[in-house]
């Protein structure tokens, strides 16, 4: 069979979808609390879009995940926990930093503060961490598959630089 055979039939298979949670305040609640976190490995990136416009789903395998302060408790069968990365400061950040698969990715919740631009309204702030999968990481696992040793100086990013 010729590639272009192989890759027709790839439009027959089915498509796997992970099992995850989203990373978002509780029921009822319109705020992450201050101090709120999560970080892990990718384990997926993916976008969406809504009338405000695109923005990316970072997907973790997550080593800690904090929703008013307590670690989230995921149900069973769970495999990620899904962050929905809207905002100035995401944008901000995903426009810097090619962020990849299998790399580690950390987001931590500032609270709201208030806009440099006068009359604009305040607005979330986080703080963001990430450490891109070495190049050994690359050749010895698969994608998806979580990686153990980060590499070199996080990025960090964020509208502020407290914490």
């Amino acid at each position: 069979m010729s590639t272009i055979d192989d890759l027709l039939n790839k439009l027959d298979e089915e498509t796997s979808h992970l099992q995850t949670e989203n990373w978002r305040p509780p029921e009822g609640q319109d705020d992450m609390a201050e101090g709120d976190m999560i970080a892990g490995t990718i384990l997926e990136i993916s976008e969406n879009t809504t009338s405000y416009g695109t923005y990316k789903i970072i997907t973790l395998n997550p080593q800690v995940a904090l929703v008013n302060q307590a670690q989230m408790v995921l149900p069973a069968g769970t495999e990620g926990v899904a962050v929905h990365c809207l905002g100035a400061v995401y944008n901000s950040f995903f426009a810097k930093n090619d962020v990849r698969v299998g790399g580690d990715f950390a987001v931590r919740y500032q609270g709201r503060v208030p806009s440099k631009t006068a009359g604009n309204n305040p607005y979330r702030d986080w703080r963001i961490a990430y450490e891109a999968p070495s190049i050994i990481d690359k050749l010895d696992k698969p994608a998806a598959a979580p990686v153990a040793a980060p590499v070199a100086a996080p990025v960090v990013a964020g509208g502020s630089m407290l914490g």
